[in-house]
């Protein structure tokens, strides 16, 4: 497992950096600044920079601050590729599916051998290994967005054996999905999901629509009696909803961490609402807050804010935190009228969710997956420019 980490680690900073470097190799710095999104990626890292060399753990912050780079230079990248040809396109798809279909493979193997283990485990939120560091959450967000492109790319494709196998690649990961009963991953496939029942129902095909939410539904109801870890992982849900509910603050049921997070973060920002507490220091301003006002929560429990602006806010104040909302959202000025715009949408809002649950940004993976899949949509919005059509919903560019 360890050596699976760190190969997995050492493999994206490499990707990343080789991606990069081919995209970035011929064009000036100079044409950097002509980028729109440049300037506030770049504000935005300045102060991240700037909050952790101010910090009293200057190595944490910076380590914070260089792992965010990639904000900057990915989308650089993207913005100077040319369009993909479609057999560019097709080994993307190919490659990114075999890699997610290993991982899942690799996950459901500890499963096989230890069925009876994990059963139990599942039953106090603890689910199956993941290759990246057991990152469960961000490889379920990552399978998520790759079922959302196999869904928009799969009807460029005519050879009806590719897109036979991508169809049943795309089931089972879709199956791994339920069987991981990773939240997040769930949450972005069922919220497409009914989007497009109701895209049906908008275009009038209201049988259509019906038999996709009654599917939807039937899914969900064998996932719940046919998979015990998603059984189990839906009872754990249900037994913190009533627990919450009673009033329990003792942070050991789930989302209940969450919550409590929230408030300790809040309480941090009213005191230090200009500067913040710098980002080196943002474990050790945790750790005091939860001292202050959560002194009985064990501290294996402790968690930084799962909540990426609640986490900008803390470390670098509220003026960060308006530039960092900015170049969240700046990506959908580029929406445009057709089919490609629609997919922008759904995977921002895929991410933007990512944001407001998870420090997402403060881990390598959760950068990787945010800033890859967004900026893929985005090329391929751009590349669709002169593409358009007078509705996103209109029957004439279903996308399916």
């Amino acid at each position: 497992m360890f050596c699976g980490f760190i190969f997995s680690r050492v493999m994206l900073t490499l990707g990343t950096i080789a991606f990069i470097v081919n995209a970035l190799i011929d064009i000036s710095p100079f044409k950097y600044i002509s980028k729109k999104n440049f300037y506030l990626a770049f504000a935005f890292l300045l102060i991240y920079f700037i909050s952790g060399l101010l910090s009293n753990d200057v190595a944490l912050g910076i380590d914070h601050a260089v792992t965010k780079i990639p904000i900057l230079f990915f989308s650089l990248a993207f913005a100077y590729l040319p369009q993909f040809n479609k057999k560019q396109l097709v080994f993307c798809t190919l490659s990114i599916g075999l890699i997610l279909i290993f991982s899942a493979i690799h996950s459901c193997s500890f499963l096989f051998y230890h069925f009876n283990y994990y059963m139990e485990a599942y039953k106090r939120s603890r689910v199956l290994p993941t290759i990246n560091d057991n990152d469960y959450i961000r490889l379920s967000v990552g399978i998520s967005l790759y079922l959302l492109w196999i869904i928009n790319f799969s009807r460029q494709l005519s050879n009806k054996t590719l897109k036979s196998f991508l169809y049943l690649l795309s089931l089972c990961l879709f199956i791994y999905l339920h069987i991981l009963a990773a939240k997040s991953g769930l949450l972005i496939v069922y919220l497409f999901s009914i989007v497009y029942a109701f895209y049906l129902i908008f275009n009038k095909q209201y049988k259509l629509g019906l038999v996709w939410l009654s599917g939807l539904m039937a899914i969900l109801a064998c996932a719940y009696f046919f998979i015990p870890t998603f059984h189990h992982r839906i009872g754990y849900i249900s037994f913190t909803i009533i627990m919450f509910n009673s009033g329990d603050k003792s942070g050991i049921y789930g989302d209940i961490g969450r919550l409590i997070s929230f408030d300790i973060a809040w309480h941090i920002i009213k005191q230090h609402p200009i500067w913040g507490v710098g980002v080196g220091n943002m474990y050790k301003a945790m750790q005091q807050g939860y001292n202050e006002w959560y002194p009985n929560l064990a501290e294996n429990l402790r968690i930084l804010p799962h909540n990426q602006f609640l986490t900008v806010a803390m470390t670098c104040g509220l003026p960060a935190l308006l530039v960092f909302i900015l170049w969240v959202v700046e990506p959908l000025t580029y929406i445009k009228k057709n089919r490609e715009s629609f997919f922008l949408i759904m995977v921002w809002i895929a991410l933007f969710i990512q944001l407001m649950i998870e420090p997402t940004l403060e881990l390598q993976y959760g950068i990787f997956i945010y800033v890859f899949f967004l900026n893929w949509q985005l090329h391929r919005v751009r590349a669709n420019e002169t593409r358009r059509s007078n509705f996103w919903f209109s029957p004439k560019t279903a996308w399916l």
